[in-house]
């Protein structure tokens, strides 16, 4: 017999977290909140209930609706993707760093290396496996967090849209479709979104919106955007009229204005390792980036953080102690952090210095730069099209 656990009203969240992982790890299938909609969900080992789970997807859906994956790999973040595909696209490790977790469905072909994909049942190889690609998630509701930490395997999910029914917003709603099915559904009230997520495909350089869902094609478009950040310490010298002088330059290279580089898929920033925020570029460094065309006068400083280190692609240091600062605390970043100088030597810091020292900084800046601009592709950004 069916059970309903109410996450609202539960003493200790912690109990259904259990109780729920105790069920997938039974074969049972399962009915999860996420951000976005109501779902069904297996634990991927378990061959029977995810072939139960794909055949009612299958029969609910529509010919209009067959573009959309059968079911979707569940996981806890983007690393854990690479273990089903190890051959990762760098446009599909973007977005899947700033996509997730949140209302994206990734879809990535699994090429032909060895992953623990082919070490999954049959049975949940054939639901995961759509025109060619493996469909993947991170869904961002905190209980469906924990019971991924919890479970040994990730989870195999229905997805957010099947067939003509309307997203199910509600336990209630996906229990009007498929409530005989559930051997135990965990109910948090309405999802935040009501809304499926958003389903892009990754092939190489190429995007495709192949499901319309809670993120929109142009937000899709900048978060495929190269992100090129710019570190020194206090950011109110070096790292800005980089970021100006950069800005600048791949502006004329790509034959546009600057406030085009987003729509061509580039992104400009910098901080400070120890920034204090909002203060304004120094007064020498405006005067200079002037005299190279570039205006500082709107300049705020920024602290570097997490958040910035995650989203950027590539983060030129002043510095080998700013890159060696850096590294210390995330050496996963190792290959995204370089030092700006070309010859590997540290561009000095002019604060207190002379305006000769701002202008031989700036063209020391502006060399490097320039070495950067010839090797950068910039020809194109990341395709794009909408199905």
């Amino acid at each position: 017999m069916s059970r309903t656990l109410h996450l609202r009203e539960a003493e200790d969240r912690r109990d259904i977290v259990h109780e729920t992982v105790l069920s997938l790890a039974e074969g049972k299938i399962v009915a999860l909140p996420t951000e976005t909609v109501y779902v069904l969900a297996a634990q991927a080992s378990q061959g029977d209930a995810v072939r139960q789970i794909a055949s009612m997807v299958s029969a609910a859906r529509t010919n209009g609706d067959r573009a959309a994956p059968q079911c979707v790999l569940g996981i806890k973040g983007h690393a854990e993707a690479r273990d089903y595909i190890p051959v990762f696209p760098p446009l599909g490790m973007k977005l899947s760093r700033r996509c997730w977790p949140g209302p994206v469905t990734l879809e990535i072909p699994p090429g032909n290396s060895d992953s623990l994909l082919g070490a999954l049942p049959e049975a949940t190889q054939s639901a995961l496996l759509h025109s060619g690609a493996l469909a993947m998630r991170v869904p961002a509701h905190d209980f469906v967090s924990d019971v991924l930490r919890m479970t040994s395997q990730p989870l195999v999910l229905s997805p957010d849209r099947i067939g003509s029914a309307q997203p199910f917003k509600t336990l209630k709603d996906l229990e009007g479709r498929f409530g005989s099915a559930c051997d135990l559904s965990v109910d948090d009230g309405p999802c935040r979104y009501g809304e499926p997520s958003t389903v892009v495909r990754v092939e190489g350089n190429r995007w495709t919106v192949r499901g319309a869902g809670v993120v929109t094609e142009t937000a899709v478009g900048r978060l495929a955007s190269e992100v090129i950040l710019f570190v020194c310490t206090g950011n109110t010298c070096r790292s800005p009229m980089a970021e100006g002088l950069f800005r600048r330059m791949l502006a004329q290279k790509l034959g546009c204005g600057e406030e085009d580089l987003f729509d061509r898929g580039f992104v400009v920033a910098s901080a400070g390792l120890s920034a204090a925020p909002g203060l304004p570029a120094s007064p020498e460094s405006v005067v200079v980036a002037s005299r190279m065309d570039v205006d500082l006068r709107g300049h705020e400083s920024q602290t570097l953080t997490e958040r910035l280190l995650e989203q950027a692609d590539r983060i030129f240091t002043m510095t080998r102690n700013h890159r060696e600062s850096i590294i210390s605390v995330r050496p996963d970043l190792s290959s995204r952090v370089e030092l700006l100088s070309r010859d590997r030597r540290d561009i000095s810091d002019p604060i207190g210095g002379t305006m000769s020292d701002y202008d031989r900084c700036a063209q020391e800046i502006q060399k490097h730069i320039q070495a950067i601009l010839e090797d950068l592709p910039c020809e194109s950004s990341p395709d794009r099209s909408m199905e």
